[in-house]
């Protein structure tokens, strides 16, 4: 078979404007999100993607993106209050890391509880998602 269109009908990756791309052991299609200085330094948004919800933080010019919904109340963890590289779900104070997901509340949180996180980049001055 030849690389192309036939690839991406096989495993069920649908293109758009969107560019696909395989990270990790799957495919990851980017997403353009806008203008980087939209989500303030020390500050999250959350980006809603063919349905899904995702968090990104801005921490000293460094974005972070993982679920935006926490696994214990589905609390929005982008309107979380974020103190260093630690956001705290505004339902039950649930608190996260943003660097790679880990509820470190350990008196709070069930054992090894997580938010998934994507890699996001900042290209041309645009956030640049990678979802699966």
């Amino acid at each position: 078979m030849k690389a192309g269109k036939n690839v991406f009908q096989l495993f069920g990756i649908i293109r758009s404007n969107s560019r696909d791309i395989f990270r990790k052991g799957k495919f990851m299609t980017e997403h353009n999100l806008g203008k980087w200085h939209h989500v303030f330094d020390g500050h999250g948004k959350t980006f809603t993607i063919n349905g899904k919800k995702v968090a990104v933080f801005n921490i000293e010019g460094k974005l972070f993106a993982f679920d935006d919904e926490c696994p214990h109340l589905a609390g929005s963890l982008g309107s979380g209050k974020l103190e260093g590289k630690l956001v705290t779900c505004p339902n039950h104070d649930w608190q996260f890391d943003v660097t790679n997901g880990e509820c470190v509340s350990l008196d709070l949180c069930d054992d090894g509880s997580y938010v998934e996180t994507y890699p996001v980049k900042i290209e041309n001055d645009e956030i640049i998602l990678s979802l699966p």
